[in-house]
C-alpha cells in the first residue's frame, strides 16, 4: 500500500530526454501494489504513469485520490523497464476513484502509437472510474487503446468528458451474465474528438449513450 497525505502538491515521474514522448515511470508498482490511497492529500497530485499494478496473476488494484487536481497515467510510458502492461486481471477490479478530487482532474490512457513506438496495455476484468459530484474531469486517450477484452466498464459521476486523440474501442465489453450490467457510461456528459478519432461502439451501446442512458445490460 502506498499512503499519501498533506497539504503540499506531489509530483512523481518526469519526462525522458533521451526517448520522443516519453517519460521515466511515476509509480511502479512491482507486480505487487494494490492501493494507492490519497484521500489525506489536499494539494494537487501528479502520479505520472502507473505501470506493473496489482498482484501478478490476478487481484484488485485501488486509486483513492485527494481533494486537489489529480492525474495519472496508464500505458507504456517508454520507460526501458515499461512495455505498457496489464491493467487488470480475469476476475479483478482495478478502480480508479476521483470522486473527491478537484475539477479539471485528469486520467489519461495511452494506447498504441505507431509514430512514438508506443506498445498497447492490455486491459482486463472489471474497470470502475468514478468520477464524483463535480463536473469537468477527463479521460483522456492517446492513441489506440482497446478495452474490449474488458468483463465489465463503468464510469460514474456527474459532467465527465472522454477526450479522444486517437481511437477508443469499447466494443465487446461483456461479464458473460446477460443479467448484470457491464456497460455504464452514465458519468459522461460529452465525448469530444480530435480531428481524425474516433470511438467504436456496439449498436447497444451507442442507442444507451445517445439515449442519455449510458448504463445498460448485455444483449
Amino acid at each position: 500500500m502506498l499512503n499519501l497525505s498533506g497539504t503540499g502538491d506531489m509530483v512523481f515521474g518526469s519526462e525522458n530526454p533521451d526517448v520522443a514522448d516519453g517519460f521515466f515511470s511515476g509509480v511502479d508498482g512491482g507486480g505487487v501494489l494494490h492501493t494507492i490511497n490519497a484521500s489525506g492529500l489536499t494539494g494537487d497530485l501528479d502520479l505520472g504513469f502507473l505501470v506493473d499494478l496489482g498482484v501478478n496473476g490476478g487481484d484488485e488494484f485501488t486509486f483513492t485520490s485527494g481533494t486537489g487536481v489529480t492525474a495519472l497515467a496508464l500505458g507504456d510510458s517508454q520507460d526501458a523497464d515499461d512495455n505498457g502492461g496489464a491493467y487488470g486481471f480475469p476476475g479483478s477490479t482495478f478502480t480508479f476513484d476521483f470522486t473527491n478530487a478537484a475539477a479539471a482532474s485528469r486520467m489519461t490512457i495511452f494506447g498504441a502509437d505507431v509514430d512514438a513506438n508506443r506498445n498497447a496495455p492490455v486491459f482486463d476484468g472489471d474497470l470502475v472510474i468514478a468520477l464524483g459530484a463535480t463536473a469537468g474531469k477527463t479521460i483522456a486517450i492517446e492513441g489506440i487503446v482497446d478495452v474490449s477484452n474488458l468483463e465489465s466498464l463503468a464510469v460514474t459521476g456527474v459532467g465527465g468528458i472522454i477526450a479522444i486523440n486517437g481511437v477508443l474501442d469499447l466494443r465487446g465489453i461483456d461479464d458473460g451474465n446477460p443479467a448484470t450490467d457491464d456497460f455504464d457510461l452514465s458519468g459522461i456528459a460529452r465525448i469530444t474528438l480530435a480531428a481524425g478519432s474516433a470511438v467504436l461502439m456496439d449498436d447497444d451501446q451507442y442507442a444507451e449513450f445517445i439515449a442519455g442512458d449510458a448504463a445498460g445490460s448485455d444483449g
